[in-house]
C-alpha cells in the first residue's frame, strides 16, 4: 500500500489510472472471498483504505486547482460563474 504523502507527489492522470487499478482489485478480492479462496480478509479493507485515500487526494487537488483559478480571475467573472453554476 502507498503512503498518502507518495500519492500527493502524483500528477492527476497518474492517480487516475492507480485508481481504476485499485477499484478492479477490490472487485477481484471481493470476488475470491465470495469464493472462499481469499487467505486474508483485511486485505479488502486496506484495498478499499487505499482507494479512499486516493479519491481523497483527487479531491485535495480539485479543491486546490478551483481556488487557484479563483485567486487568478477577475471578481465580476468569478461571481458570474458561479450564478451559472447555481442556475443548472
Amino acid at each position: 500500500m502507498m503512503e498518502i504523502k507518495d500519492l500527493r507527489d502524483k500528477e492527476r492522470g497518474e492517480l487516475l489510472k492507480l485508481l481504476k487499478e485499485a477499484r478492479l482489485e477490490l472487485v477481484r478480492l471481493k470476488m475470491e472471498r465470495k469464493t472462499g479462496s481469499l487467505a486474508d480478509g483485511s486485505t479488502i479493507h486496506k484495498k478499499q483504505k487505499e482507494i479512499a485515500q486516493m479519491t481523497t487526494v483527487l479531491r485535495e487537488k480539485e479543491i486546490l486547482a478551483e481556488a487557484t483559478v479563483e485567486k487568478e480571475a477577475p471578481l465580476g467573472k468569478l461571481k458570474e460563474e458561479k450564478d451559472a453554476k447555481t442556475k443548472t
